[in-house]
């Protein structure tokens, strides 16, 4: 398999030493060779470089020259300074169709990695030895490791095999695709064909995706760096295969580069219809002129996760921006309305004074402990193979719109500042997000109307 290399090495370092950029070349070589791989390329930052430009180069690379190729690193902690920050690759690397494996022996995949580098360290070598042994010994028979793939049930030889009914759904899904639909469009139609996932839920566009990159489906073992073709019986045949992921690494080098976009109710909005989350979107158009110049315009949105993943309800959503004021408004009427209910008239705080120490207090993006830990057992589920990338990807995004720690701990100080536009017109995106997790429970949209409910 074609594969790509990054690491981080230290200047200074004997070319004998395991941290020298010599040492660690010749690690990666010897890796590739023995699992029979084909090194394309190696990028590496120095200790201490934090922009580290070697690592947004390789990115950059398996967008185009390198796409779908195998990423090397001999360990996760090589992709960034906190559990964050390395996690954050892992998941935008994914999104390129690319895997990430570590050369390090004891611990081959990534997330399992630096889990047991953050909450451990210290943890026996030779049991993790041992285990990795093991490991590596069942994929190099195509044994099962973990769950199996949608479409397999693992057999009494530990080989799988093929469920049927299952199969033929894949066998559906990969069909769609080639005939033109998109992610969305498989999910909609897997649906409302009452097709169900193997927990009996809905189909969603990254469980539709995770199943169009796995070369599972073409009878190949794909664990831990070691690929073993004719493993098990395949669902899709190769040239199928190839016309699919052909065609998403077309769509894929179409698409643009993205930022992550920021939305102010991100995790308070729900659907009236349905009851699932909304979440924000970004569109981007363009279009030609009449004197031939071309008009670029990027819109955002709040969309029913219900629609946008599982094409199955009928709320198709807001512009962010309208969303955002009606809420607004309507929380500033019900804040005055429930202030004017307990006979509260005091002044609503204006004093620049007052609001400058407001806003100089806690206003950090750090987690707090009850995200962390909610952030540590997603990250822990899809170590465990219990949840895909994607779904990962989802889960976290959920955590990041509300980890924004309050710039006030008094629910009434922050419905003053909300209520006051004044007040509200001289605050950042990031205390407005934390004051408006602070007032407001939740907003619910049905259609052209909503529901604000304020938090007591």
């Amino acid at each position: 398999m074609r594969a790509v290399a990054y690491s981080t090495f230290n200047p200074s370092a004997l070319p004998s030493a395991a941290e020298s950029a010599i040492f660690q070349d010749q690690a990666f070589e010897s890796y590739s060779h023995r699992y029979r791989h084909s090194l394309k390329a190696i990028f590496k930052d120095p200790l201490g470089e934090v922009s580290r430009p070697a690592l947004h180069e390789m990115i950059e690379s398996i967008k185009g020259e390198f796409a779908n190729s195998l990423v090397l690193v001999h360990h996760p902690t090589h992709l960034g300074e906190t559990l964050e920050d390395i996690v954050q690759v892992l998941l935008d690397i994914d999104q390129m169709g690319c895997q990430v494996v570590c050369t390090d022996e004891e611990m081959p995949d990534p997330l399992q990695g630096i889990l047991r580098w953050f909450l451990t360290g210290n943890e026996d070598g030779a049991r993790r030895q041992r285990i990795r042994d093991a490991m590596e010994a069942k994929a190099l028979q195509g044994k099962g490791l973990g769950r199996p793939p949608y479409g397999y049930c693992i057999g009494e030889s530990g080989i799988l095999q093929e469920v049927p009914q299952e199969a033929e759904i894949v066998r559906v899904l990969f069909r769609l695709y080639e005939d033109g639909h998109g992610f969305r469009g498989v999910a909609r139609r897997l649906n409302r064909s009452g097709y169900l996932t193997r927990r009996g839920g809905s189909w969603s566009i990254g469980t539709v995706r995770d199943i169009l990159r796995n070369s599972a489906y073409i009878g190949t073992s794909s664990r831990f760096g070691v690929r073993v073709p004719k493993s098990h019986p395949a669902l899709v045949n190769h040239e199928l295969f190839s016309r699919v992921q052909s065609r998403m690494r077309t769509r894929f080098s179409e698409r643009r580069p993205t930022q992550r976009q920021w939305y102010l109710l991100a995790g308070l909005a729900y659907c009236g219809w349905c009851g699932n989350r909304m979440i924000g979107l970004t569109r981007r158009q363009n279009w030609l002129r009449k004197d031939g110049t071309r008009v670029r315009r990027t819109y955002q949105y709040y969309q029913c996760q219900s629609y946008t993943s599982h094409g199955l309800c009928s709320n198709h959503g807001w512009k962010a921006v309208d969303l955002e004021k009606v809420t607004l408004d309507r929380l500033q009427k019900e804040i005055i309305a429930l202030s004017s209910s307990r006979n509260e008239h005091s002044t609503i705080w204006s004093n620049a004074q007052e609001l400058d120490g407001m806003r100089g207090v806690g206003t950090q993006t750090s987690l707090s402990e009850g995200l962390r830990r909610r952030y540590l057992r997603y990250v822990s589920k899809a170590a465990a193979g219990k949840i895909s990338m994607a779904k990962l990807r989802v889960l976290l995004d959920g955590i990041a719109g509300s980890s924004i720690t309050p710039p006030v701990q008094s629910v009434s100080q922050a419905q003053k500042m909300v209520s006051d536009p004044v007040s509200w017109s001289t605050l950042d995106w990031i205390e407005r997000k934390a004051y408006i997790a602070m007032v407001l429970d939740r907003v619910e949209s049905k259609g052209r109307e909503i529901v604000v409910v304020l938090r007591h």
